[in-house]
């Protein structure tokens, strides 16, 4: 190729890449800003002005670099804190800063990771880590899925018992695909209000918020562990579940026709409210077995009285009770894509993880979405590299679900919906299921860099750049080492 020609390739690259053209390569950013104009040579300085421009958006901010110093405009502390973090990445190990102009926004607004602390609980050091390095790639939400089936984490002072009893697990498990390093009793592992306060607090620094997930109402069988009285069947029924094969999913639900589970939920909610200071609460209601609320005398009595044709219809009642209980409290819900069966009440958000179909279904109906699908979103699937050790759930292999950092990179939100619906789509998040995860190590490995190609994705939209150009800046970013 002669000269001419490897000239004419660098621009035809720059223009592609959304920046004016230059000899200096491109800068390893991720996730890479809206607009990157490089004007050539080195700045020495450490000097940051920051400058107020209300006509930017809350995350949005520009940045120029110059021999004399740093200029940033923001409108607020959030666009100030992500040109800081671009400017991290920026700055070489000599201490040097390419001179140049950027203009930054994010494509979405929900920029999240979920970790699953029931299956295996991890710390509130671990915790900070992960919101540590979210804030590098400019990730801004904490899905904190803090209770399920297998342990209930965080301190309710109204039932004691949950953190006394429903956060120790027998071991080995009832579920022999719940894998952990050693045998003996798990727990008692969960949070107190004064660690949930720190975290929370340490998140905000980060221009973080946390959306907690209560289950509500399957994944519950920590909750009748500690509270017999609020299972459909008794409790050696309820064990006979557990214990046998195929039928243990059964015993997950609790009963929505007795009003002590209602208002049990309502003041776990109060406390929860209590701790998180944002605008959005997730109450789960996926995958939740029905057939016992069938046969129960109370759930039958409840369909009666409320004109409910069948169970899916209660778990939809229950569902529209607890999206106004937390309204009147100034807080959205949001809750897996199953909620949708049998209708959904106004202004939830859904979470679509089976794939796009239910997201798009709820932005029809004009429902915000936060767009998870499984196989683009799941990191308890292997990553398919050579030197993958970590243990997964079987069902992975049986199903050859495998997620590469390449196809995590490939991952639309859009995907199938019509563009007059895009508006709906407020973003996605990288999801952490533990099952197979008990160590920091393996979870590290899991989570990154896929979790980088997630945000670069959610910062800049999907499409916007290459894989092979992603690549490549991830091998030269200077907060992309880890061990």
């Amino acid at each position: 190729m002669s000269a001419a020609s490897r000239i004419l390739a660098v621009i035809v690259s720059q223009i592609v890449l959304g920046f004016v053209a230059s000899a200096d390569d491109v800068p390893a950013l991720v996730p890479y800003p809206s607009k990157v104009r490089m004007l050539g040579g080195k700045s020495q300085t450490q000097s940051v002005k920051v400058l107020k421009d209300a006509s930017l958006g809350s995350e949005a901010y520009r940045l120029s670099v110059r021999d004399d110093g740093v200029e940033i405009w923001c409108s607020s502390s959030a666009g100030e804190f992500y040109a800081r973090k671009t400017i991290a990445q920026l700055r070489s190990d000599n201490g040097t800063l390419p001179c140049l102009d950027i203009e930054d926004a994010p494509h979405f607004s929900w920029r999240g990771v979920l970790l699953d602390e029931s299956r295996h609980f991890f710390g509130k050091d671990v915790v900070k880590r992960i919101l540590d390095r979210m804030s590098d790639y400019k990730l801004n939400l904490f899905h904190w899925h803090l209770v399920d089936s297998q342990g209930w984490r965080i301190q309710i002072d109204r039932y004691p018992e949950l953190t006394k009893r429903g956060a120790v697990r027998p071991m080995p498990d009832w579920e022999h695909w719940i894998r952990d390093d050693g045998f003996g009793e798990y727990g008692p592992f969960f949070y107190t209000k004064d660690d949930i306060r720190e975290i929370v607090a340490y998140a905000a620094a980060r221009h973080i918020r946390i959306v907690p997930e209560i289950e509500i109402p399957g994944h519950s069988r920590a909750v009748i562990m500690c509270y017999p009285q609020f299972s459909c069947v008794s409790m050696d029924v309820f064990m006979d579940m557990i214990r046998t094969s195929g039928k243990y999913d059964q015993a997950g639900a609790v009963c929505l026709g007795n009003d002590d589970v209602i208002r049990f939920f309502e003041n776990v909610l109060d406390e929860v409210c209590e701790l998180f200071p944002y605008d959005t609460v997730h109450i789960g209601g996926d995958e939740c077995p029905r057939d016992n609320w069938k046969n129960c005398p109370k759930c039958k009595a409840r369909m009666k009285a409320k004109e409910i044709a069948d169970a899916s219809g209660l778990q939809s009642w229950a569902t529209a009770h607890f999206v106004k209980y937390l309204a009147d409290k100034g807080r959205r819900t949001v809750g897996w894509d199953e909620i949708l069966q049998g209708g959904l009440a106004p202004g939830a958000i859904v979470m679509s993880w089976r794939g796009h179909e239910g997201g798009i279904a709820a932005a029809q109906s004009g429902h915000e979405v936060v767009m998870c699908p499984h196989l683009y979103c799941y990191l308890d699937y292997p990553t398919g590299e050579k030197d993958d050790r970590c243990a997964y759930p079987q069902f992975c292999f049986l199903e050859k679900r495998r997620l590469p950092l390449e196809k995590v990179y490939s991952f639309n939100p859009y995907e199938g919906m019509p563009k007059e619906h895009h508006r709906y789509i407020v973003g996605s998040q990288s999801l952490n299921w533990t099952e197979s995860t008990w160590s920091e190590k393996d979870l590290a490995y899991k989570m990154w860099p896929r979790t980088c190609a997630n945000a670069e994705v959610l910062w800049s939209g999907p499409g916007a750049r290459t894989f092979n150009d992603f690549q490549s800046r991830l091998k030269r970013c200077n907060s992309a080492r880890w061990d």
